[in-house]
């Protein structure tokens, strides 16, 4: 994955016409902070998929370089949220259409994410190491892609 260039996600929202806002700094660590306590992780870390798929015991995984556009395959037109991972401030964006996820990632530098929706039901991430991590309802969805797949 390449360095993240935070404009990226806003020019990609408006170049493509779709309805997202960035979420403040509190929006933001309250989903983290909501997610963790859900998935049974302490927080510790600044990157979502490093909590879940090291203190979660309800984490699937699977490595796949392209996975993140496979999200088509999970995500529906329901509002999700785009959770970035970044070192020096993690921040996120709310995306009218989970639909909207992979035309936006297409159109901008690689990072790490997460994608969740209002209700906490799932959480899927993507890492620097090219693995899809799911929590929730998307643990099935994976499961399917590893059984298709391989892990």
């Amino acid at each position: 994955m390449n360095a993240f260039d935070k404009r990226g996600i806003p020019d990609a929202i408006t170049t493509l016409g779709i309805a997202g806002w960035e979420l403040t700094p509190g929006e933001n660590q309250a989903f983290r902070k909501a997610l963790a306590e859900k998935f049974g992780t302490d927080h510790q870390s600044w990157r979502l998929w490093e909590d879940l798929a090291q203190r979660s015991t309800m984490a699937v995984w699977m490595q796949d370089r392209d996975g993140w556009l496979a999200y088509d395959e999970f995500l529906t037109t329901e509002p999700v949220f785009l959770l970035v991972d970044d070192s020096n401030e993690p921040f996120g964006f709310a995306l009218a259409s989970g639909r909207s996820v992979v035309p936006i990632l297409s159109g901008t530098s690689h990072f790490e994410f997460a994608v969740t929706n209002a209700q906490l039901d799932y959480v899927v991430c993507f890492n620097s190491y090219d693995f899809l991590i799911a929590c929730g309802t998307a643990t099935e969805w994976l499961l399917a892609r590893i059984a298709k797949n391989g892990p």
